[in-house]
């Protein structure tokens, strides 16, 4: 893969490489740990072009979001604060949320856990500034989300120009 890769388009694989491996699917479970390890470089880049040394950007979230999707992210800074679970510079809410998240451990052939590669490095209190806007982020998709499907949908019925509400079932 090259870095024009579409990295929102990769499945996250959330089993683990033995699993990978006894089903057939090494290739979905490395495309996934490749797009999580460029999801952690990118989070770490935003933070180096954001923060200007007391203050980070609200905005620097976005264009990870929308390169490696907002689900990637989550689980990539979940997976960090997890393994930099003993630094007290992360904020224990962070710490909570991020163990809500299950990643499960993926031992390589050399004995080394694969989620080491897609840990962000950025300083832990301006990466815990980070992991706070990404979840804002979240809740605002899902709020924006839950307000879509509770507006009423249109179809066009017969030959009207008018619109019709189209009930929806839950």
């Amino acid at each position: 893969m090259t870095e024009k890769t579409e990295w929102r388009a990769i499945p996250i694989y959330r089993e683990n490489a033995q699993y990978a491996r006894e089903h057939g699917e090494l290739d979905a479970y490395r495309q996934s740990n490749r797009a999580n390890e460029f999801c952690a470089r990118g989070i770490d880049q935003m933070i180096r072009e954001n923060f200007d040394g007391v203050r980070l950007n609200p905005r620097c979230v976005q264009p990870v979001i929308d390169t490696y999707g907002i689900d990637r992210m989550l689980f990539v800074l979940a997976n960090t604060v997890q393994q930099k679970d003993y630094d007290g510079r992360f904020n224990p809410s962070n710490k909570q949320w991020a163990w809500t998240i299950p990643v499960k451990p993926s031992i390589n052939g050399m004995l080394e856990d694969n989620r080491i590669h897609w840990i962000a490095e950025a300083h832990p209190a301006v990466l815990d500034g980070f992991v706070n806007l990404a979840r804002q982020a979240a809740e605002r998709e899902k709020v924006s989300i839950l307000g879509q499907l509770e507006k009423p949908t249109y179809q066009k019925t017969g030959n009207h120009k008018k619109a019709k509400v189209k009930e929806e079932s839950r």
